[in-house]
């Protein structure tokens, strides 16, 4: 009970600083689409821990809040730049519906945890891809523009590098071996 009453807490001092950052931008530039995002966000923070609750109630509520926190600082950073704003803010959308449904997927379809090898081979395929086809933006080769639209491989073998570890290391006697070629 004590747990649940802080993590609470926790929300609402959440929405209060949303709140509060919201309105200060708001008094600031006196644009209504200022209230339409943070009423597009209060929406999403609500759907996530609603969600979250219902579909994975082993889940860590505190993680979940320390997301929600960390997203809305984020939000108020980016809301200095509208259009980047909202844009983040449709990616962050989509994230988490992918986010959401990932785990059911893996527990509804067993048959992922035997691609040990294809998880491997595509992490590596889109790494070469970066490598032969990625523009260099800033100093670094990391973006992709397919029709001008600009994505980072990187950031899909981050995820497809936790399917490659998970599998590898997911049977049950694995041993030092096993974990210096996940490693490796």
């Amino acid at each position: 009970d004590d747990k649940r009453y802080i993590l609470r807490k926790q929300l609402i001092v959440i929405f209060f600083m949303d709140f509060v950052a919201f309105l200060v931008i708001f008094l600031k530039t006196e644009k209504m689409e200022v209230i339409y995002f943070f009423g597009a966000q209060l929406l999403y923070f609500i759907a996530v821990q609603v969600l979250y609750r219902i579909f994975y109630k082993k889940a860590s509520l505190l993680l979940l809040n320390h997301m929600c926190m960390l997203l809305s600082v984020g939000f108020i950073m980016a809301r200095l730049d509208t259009e980047s704003a909202v844009r983040q803010f449709q990616i962050v959308v989509i994230a988490t519906v992918i986010a959401m449904v990932i785990p059911v997927m893996i527990r509804k379809l067993r048959f992922l945890n035997k691609w040990t090898w294809f998880y491997a081979a595509a992490g590596m395929l889109l790494l070469l891809v970066v490598l032969v086809l990625g523009k260099n933006v800033n100093g670094a080769k990391i973006n992709i523009s397919i029709g001008g639209f600009a994505f980072q491989p990187s950031e899909f073998v981050k995820i497809i590098f936790v399917f490659f570890a998970a599998c590898r290391l997911y049977r049950k006697k694995a041993d030092f071996r096993d974990h210096v070629i996940t490693t490796a």
